[in-house]
């Protein structure tokens, strides 16, 4: 069996293969390595190449057929290369990637072994070892990670490629030494790294260590630095290791170290129950605020005592309700239930909110979440609710007593206006003995119980409609007529004020079927505010009407005194006025407007106002020419 050759060849295999390639009787079968051998424009090679390549000798017999099926796109550069080589000193090696018979790509690496009119190469296939060596790189430049090496014997320093990268240099700007590495780490790190390695050569040992570093650019990282001693024969030759930029994984674990610090804070010191349990109902953490909610001292007495939460809740189906929307949705927010406290049994209610925690493989942990007790907020909620049922009990008392009290009330007043008016036309004003100042108190009798009148009646109506005993009446009538019947009724007030009145009719508009009396009073207030809060200036009626929703418009404009955006908010709210002074300067109750909205809104429309302050006013009123009557 021929002996077995190291790669690379030693000096002595070289001479024998030089001697041998001169010899007759040499054959190539004689080498285990691949053998090629160009001898003028003829090539020879051993069983080695031919299953490198997949070609035969008798298939390539020229170094043309050589260099055009093993390199087919690259034939004359390589021809090149290797003339070239072929020229220069034994050793020179040219690596190359050839296609064999199986059309497959293959790295072959030719070492001149001899030259001369018998040139003879050495040939290995790489392709393994080059990939495992770009898989290497791969892998250290995805994990950052460099490799490096001391040889004890020879004091020289080997680096990677990659530790060359995290270091931010090149081998071109650095030559790695045992000397010059000394910038690479701070005073303290480098007393610490000398004692480790004097203790690691000693002692045959390891080491890993996190270190803060500096790169040769001066920028600062973490470094993950392990090291290890290679022994010969029980003695230290070499020292070698790894370097990893852990900079971004220490970064981590510094804000996962500060989450934990602030989350365990928050979980200790806020005044909210905070509580992580089984979905079965056990309990497996409580922070303070929940313990002290529970009534207990000690966190593992909740934890002890309290073994099934199902039996906290009043609602013997509350948890498991609860826990069919954790298992559903994930989760829920704020929901009020009524639970027993732990500690004494006292019935309190509480505001809950939970989530489900969820393992690495997608399997529920547990659920987690957080507790406030909203008793005195319920019961608050609960008196609230009683008073307000009070009130508006109270509200409709009130207004079904007033409206029951129609009659009652207007059968005097009309008695005291009728007697006034009696006077007033069986009185013979002309006799000189009649006395000025008694023409003057009946008039004033008069005057006044018209405005009482008009006080009661507007009092009642509102009273009537807040009980709902307000019935409408609708008629077909025309709208037109009933603005000139409105002009001539509020002339003189306007008049009084010297103001100018107009109406504009629609002569496009239909007739109407709603509540006339109804209308008319909404008109009517809307008219008397615009004469009584006008002084010299204009007061305009219009009507229009809309085919398409079948809606009727009035409008009621005036250059009076407007109102602000602040006086508009409460206009339509019973017994509000502009303010204080209003009432004092033009007097009124705040009624009209209020009855106005509740009128229009049984008519199934709506009113609306715009105004300017010191410009006057527009309201307008929209409703159903066809109101339907709901018995």
């Amino acid at each position: 069996m021929p002996q077995k050759l190291k790669w690379p060849l030693t000096s002595a295999w070289q001479r024998r293969l030089i001697k041998a390639t001169r010899r007759k009787d040499v054959t190539l079968e004689q080498f285990p390595v691949g053998l090629v051998w160009f001898q003028g424009s003829q090539v020879f090679f051993n069983q080695v190449v031919t299953a490198m390549i997949g070609y035969s000798n008798a298939e390539i017999t020229t170094a043309e057929q050589w260099f055009e099926l093993l390199y087919p796109t690259e034939a004359a550069s390589m021809r090149q290369l290797y003339a070239t080589a072929s020229a220069s000193s034994l050793g020179q090696t040219i690596q190359g990637f050839i296609v064999n018979r199986q059309r497959q790509s293959c790295l072959l690496e030719c070492t001149l072994a001899a030259h001369g009119p018998r040139q003879v190469w050495l040939v290995r296939d790489i392709t393994e070892s080059n990939r495992l060596e770009r898989l290497m790189l791969q892998t250290e430049q995805t994990a950052h990670v460099g490799g490096w090496e001391i040889d004890l014997r020879t004091n020289q320093v080997y680096w990677t490629r990659e530790m060359y990268r995290i270091l931010d240099t090149t081998p071109l700007e650095y030559t790695p030494t045992i000397e010059n590495q000394n910038f690479f780490h701070t005073n303290a790190t480098l007393i610490q790294l000398e004692s480790i390695f004097r203790q690691m050569i000693e002692q045959r040992g390891s080491f890993d260590l996190s270190l803060e570093m500096r790169t040769f650019r001066g920028r600062t990282f973490w470094g993950r630095f392990t090291g290890r001693v290679e022994l010969e024969f029980g003695q230290p030759i070499k020292i070698y290791g790894s370097l990893q930029d852990i900079t971004e994984h220490h970064q981590l674990n510094d804000a996962l170290r500060m989450a934990e610090r602030d989350y365990r804070t928050i979980f200790e010191t806020t005044k909210i129950g905070i509580f992580r349990i089984t979905l079965d109902g056990r309990v497996l953490r409580a922070n303070p605020a929940l313990v002290r909610l529970a009534g207990f001292v000690h966190e593992h007495e909740l934890v002890d005592y309290v073994a099934d939460l199902n039996t906290m809740y009043v609602d013997p189906e509350r948890f498991e309700y609860l826990r069919e929307l954790l298992q559903t949705n994930g989760g829920y927010d704020e929901i009020e239930s009524e639970v027993y406290r732990p500690a004494n049994g006292e019935r309190i209610w509480i505001s809950e909110t939970s989530r489900l925690v969820y393992a690495d493989d997608g399997s529920v942990l547990y659920a987690e979440g957080t507790i406030q007790e909203i008793t005195a907020r319920k019961q608050a909620e609960e008196a609230l609710r009683h008073a307000r049922d009070a009130a508006e009990a109270a509200n409709r008392a009130k207004s079904t007593f007033l409206a029951n009290m129609s009659h009652e009330l207007r059968t005097p007043l009309n008695a005291i206006i009728g007697y006034s008016e009696l006077l007033m036309d069986d009185t013979d004003f002309s006799d000189p003995s009649m006395l000025d100042d008694f023409r003057h108190d009946i008039g004033q009798i008069n005057d006044a119980g018209h405005q009482l009148l008009n006080l009661v009646n507007d009092v009642l109506d509102l009273a009537k409609v807040e009980a709902g005993k307000y019935q409408i009446a609708a008629e077909t009538f025309d709208l037109n007529g009933l603005g000139h019947e409105l002009i001539a009724t509020i002339s003189p007030m306007a008049h009084k004020n010297a103001n100018s009145l107009a109406f504009e009719p629609n002569k496009q508009l239909p007739l109407i079927h709603t509540d006339r009396a109804m209308l008319r009073q909404i008109l009517l207030n809307l008219l008397s505010n615009a004469a009584k809060f006008t002084k010299q200036g204009s007061i305009n009626l219009s009507v229009s009407f809309d085919p398409a929703s079948q809606h009727v418009q009035c409008r009621v404009s005036d250059t009076g005194i407007g109102m602000t955006n602040e006086q508009i908010l409460g206009l339509f709210e019973p017994f509000t006025q502009g303010d204080a002074s209003t009432t004092r300067r033009y007097g009124g109750t705040g009624l009209g407007l209020a009855l106005c909205r509740h009128f229009i809104e049984l008519l199934n429309g709506t009113i609306q106002v715009e105004s300017v302050f010191g410009q006057g006013s527009i309201f307008t009123i929209i409703f159903p020419c066809l109101v339907e009557v709901v018995d």
